[in-house]
């Protein structure tokens, strides 16, 4: 039941041939070849670029409101028991059109392919095209524009910096701390949302910043900035952070520099 997927773990098994880990309990560390395939679901589940490029999604509509409720006749309505039932004939069928695309010198496939899977795609994707199943991987583009829309508020904090940073004369220049940020871009309502109803914190903000250390960002009027780490503070230990601009664009965005309460207050 996935909500927001985002592991760095499962990024590299997901494209690791063998995974490395120590043995629990132990000093040992084994290597263990990475045969798994990984499948899960989720309602309108979101995910960042670096997922998407590892995911082949399938999207299923009931068409209902609730699903569980709806009242429909299946052909197979006990699927599991049918499925244990029939698995020769099953298996069957997946070896005769897997032989077939053999029997036919394996041609090629012509389809879209998944970045940094091409063998993957080339085998599964040829066996499908053979056997006319169309549609395979033909949703990559929306897949990849789903995962730009979850970074949409992304985009939008780091405008925000980018628009104080440029501004006359410029605030959050140079090294900054993340509570700095927390209340000089939060008043412009463009942080962004923490997962897991993670309340809008300085910590919450820091591990956001973790996340998005060197992911270059364009913006609109075209630049391009990157999250760098600052150096920190020696006595405090506290991280700070920079914004680097990469590229200079021609829309520059408006800063809305929150008003300073005053030391005193005047009765």
């Amino acid at each position: 039941n996935i909500t927001y997927l985002h592991a760095k773990d499962l990024l590299q098994v997901l494209s690791g041939d063998v995974r490395e880990d120590r043995r629990l309990g132990g000093n040992e560390l084994l290597t263990i070849p990475n045969r798994a395939a990984f499948v899960g679901s989720g309602n309108n589940v979101t995910y960042d670029e670096e997922h998407a490029g590892r995911l082949v999604v399938c999207r299923l509509d009931a068409g209902v409101e609730n699903p569980r409720l709806r009242d429909k006749t299946f052909k197979h309505p006990d699927l599991f028991a049918w499925v244990k039932a029939h698995r020769p004939e099953l298996v069957a069928a997946l070896l005769t059109i897997i032989q077939s695309w053999l029997a036919a010198s394996r041609p090629a496939y012509t389809g879209k392919r998944l970045a940094g899977f091409e063998a993957w795609s080339n085998v599964v994707g040829g066996i499908l095209q053979h056997a006319k199943v169309d549609g395979f991987l033909d949703n990559r583009d929306e897949v990849m524009r789903r995962a730009e829309q979850s970074q949409e508020e992304d985009v939008e904090f780091v405008a925000a910096w980018h628009a104080c940073l440029t501004a006359a004369p410029p605030t959050l220049s140079g090294d900054v701390k993340t509570k700095d940020l927390l209340t000089t871009v939060g008043m412009t309502a463009a942080l962004p949302t923490p997962k897991k109803s993670e309340a809008i914190t300085t910590i919450a903000l820091g591990r956001y910043l973790e996340r998005q250390v060197d992911k270059i960002r364009t913006l609109d009027g075209g630049a391009q900035v990157v999250i760098r780490r600052g150096e920190g503070d020696k006595h405090t230990k506290t991280q700070r952070w920079k914004l680097v601009v990469l590229k200079k664009g021609g829309k520059q965005e408006q800063c809305e520099v929150p008003p300073q309460e005053p030391d005193e207050v005047p009765f």
